[in-house]
């Protein structure tokens, strides 16, 4: 999927804050195998928005994180 088309699937998102939470929340438990309670799919959600916002707030010159091969690790 390219930059356009996601773009325009989350402007056409119409689900309240509350209806995403509880959607990202179903979609953590079904990753987990359902192997998670609700608490916990909830608690995995709201530190998820927490790396995201963090993530979000780093200046973009600073976001390239090198990925280390073997060609350059020591």
């Amino acid at each position: 999927m390219d930059y356009k088309k996601i773009r325009a699937k989350i402007d056409s998102d119409t689900r309240t804050p509350k209806e995403l939470f509880t959607s990202m929340c179903e979609r953590m438990k079904v990753m987990s195998g359902n192997t998670i309670s609700d608490h916990e799919a909830a608690c995995a959600v709201r530190r998820l928005i927490g790396l995201c916002e963090t993530i979000l707030q780093i200046p973009e010159a600073s976001r390239t994180i090198p990925i280390e091969t073997s060609d350059n690790a020591e």
